[in-house]
C-alpha cells in the first residue's frame, strides 16, 4: 500500500489529497516546505553510521532495477506498473 507524506501550504495538500487518495492508500500531511528535513537528517546518520534503513534500501533497489529496464525517464505512476509486471513473474 502506498503512502503519501506530503509537504506544503495546507490549503495545497488540501487541493491534491483527492487525486493522491487515487494512488495510494494513505495521505499524511506533514506541515510546511522543510518538515522533512528531519527524516533527511535521520537518513543521513543511519548511513553516515552503517545502521540498515531495510525501506529505503528496497526502494534503492527498486529504482535501480527500474532503470536497468527503461523507466528511467517515466513519471512516477510507471513504479506501479513496474511492480505489478514483477508481481506476475
Amino acid at each position: 500500500k502506498l503512502t503519501f507524506m506530503v509537504g506544503g501550504a495546507e490549503e495545497e495538500f488540501t487541493a491534491a489529497k483527492e487525486l493522491l487518495s487515487c494512488m495510494g492508500a494513505n495521505v499524511v500531511y506533514c506541515g510546511q516546505v522543510g518538515t522533512g528535513q528531519d527524516l533527511g537528517l535521520a537518513q543521513n546518520t543511519a548511513t553516515n553510521t552503517r545502521t540498515p534503513v531495510p525501506l529505503g534500501s528496497l526502494a534503492h533497489q527498486i529504482y535501480r532495477m527500474m532503470c536497468a529496464r527503461g523507466y528511467a525517464n517515466k513519471d512516477f505512476s510507471s513504479v506501479f506498473q513496474f511492480l505489478r509486471e514483477e508481481e506476475g513473474q
